[in-house]
């Protein structure tokens, strides 16, 4: 993200995308970890769903 010119800031709400899933979140910095990391609710985890078509 430091490539794309992105500042993060605590409470910063984001949407997440891995693969087939989404969800949103909420950004945090973790003085423990010294990272940033998202809050999730695991509960609105979206499955997104890949069409492939085919023509014959």
């Amino acid at each position: 993200m430091g490539n794309q010119s992105i500042e993060l800031q605590d409470g910063q709400l984001l949407t997440l995308y891995s693969e087939d899933l989404e969800v949103d979140g909420m950004v945090q910095f973790s003085e423990e970890q010294n990272l940033w990391v998202a809050v999730i609710n695991w509960d609105s985890i979206n499955l997104l769903m890949t069409y492939i078509v085919i023509t014959l």
